[in-house]
């Protein structure tokens, strides 16, 4: 994998990390009403879904794409638009309604409450196939593809554990609340910029 389209997977994969939603409102409550053993608890649980998905992600496309080829190609252009689209949603989305998790209690809460968040999350499975199907191709190896699914989640992991380290300052999680728009719509730029790169040889613009 080139370092440049290894970079640029990191890129996305922080920026949708660091976008406001029902994650990022998870590992706080639990934080703050649980306290920072808790909510470490939970970003590493969460940071373990999105690994799973972003692991299934990278073998399913490789088995597509040994059985047809075709079908990789079509998938492909479907992710590309996808992103174009979901990159169009997160560029003139309004600001993220504040989300009202369920706040775990308990260490088994915290990691159940943290996995299942991610792993019961389609549009997390979605996204993944999507995005890695933009990266993957039939030389890509099975380092490769091991590397950017133990990038999405290390990515997620340490985000959330950075999250959990500052909860307790309050100004700092009112500043990323207060930005969390313009992190969204730098998120959708990149999802945009991502599959414009894919429409460029598809379609020989």
């Amino acid at each position: 994998m080139l370092l440049s389209s290894w970079l640029t997977l990191v890129s996305v994969l922080i920026l949708g990390a660091m976008a406001p939603g029902p994650s990022l409102g998870l590992v706080v409550q639990n934080t703050a009403r649980a306290g920072v053993a808790q909510g470490l608890l939970t970003a590493i649980a969460h940071a373990l879904g999105v690994g799973c998905y972003a692991l299934l992600a990278t073998l399913g496309l490789v088995v597509v794409m040994k059985s047809s080829p075709l079908l990789f190609d079509v998938m492909q252009v479907c992710g590309a638009l996808f992103l174009a689209y979901l990159g169009y949603k997160a560029i003139t989305a309004g600001p993220a309604p504040q989300p009202r998790p369920v706040v775990a209690h308990t260490h088994w809460d915290s990691i159940s409450t943290g996995f299942l968040t991610a792993f019961l999350n389609p549009k997390i499975a979605i996204i993944f196939l999507a995005l890695f199907s933009q990266f993957v191709s039939a030389e890509t190896s099975l380092a490769a593809k091991w590397l950017m699914a133990l990038t999405a989640l290390l990515v997620d992991g340490l985000w959330y554990c950075l999250v959990v380290l500052v909860v307790g300052h309050s100004g700092v999680i009112e500043k990323l609340s207060g930005h969390g728009q313009l992190l969204q719509r730098l998120f959708g730029v990149l999802l945009v910029a991502i599959a414009l790169r894919v429409a460029v040889p598809v379609f020989g613009f």
